[in-house]
């Protein structure tokens, strides 16, 4: 499941990125709902990469966690139209998947 989650991890970004959200807290929440915990590096490099792209945005948030730095990661329009893409490509996928 690992492999999976990581292999596609900007869809699931952009997924959690709906709503405001750390990328802590991103991680608490694949966890939760997966049973596996990512690696920060992978969280974050589809952050900063989904951010380069213009699919994220992302604003200082105060006394969060601490004394550290951060950052509620929401997803752009343009973000929202790559994510309803993907998952209408995967449906489609899913679909024609011959069992």
């Amino acid at each position: 499941m690992r492999k999976i989650l990581s292999r596609n991890i900007d869809i699931l970004t952009l997924f959690y990125c709906q709503k405001p959200i750390t990328g802590y807290d991103l991680i608490g929440e694949v966890e939760k709902a997966f049973g596996v915990r990512l690696s920060p590096g992978v969280v974050y490099s589809s952050l900063l990469r989904l951010e380069r792209d213009d699919l994220l945005s992302h604003h200082l948030v105060n006394g969060k966690h601490g004394t550290r730095q951060a950052y509620n990661n929401t997803v752009t329009e343009k973000g929202r139209v790559c994510f309803l893409e993907s998952v209408h490509a995967l449906h489609l996928l899913v679909l024609n998947v011959k069992e």
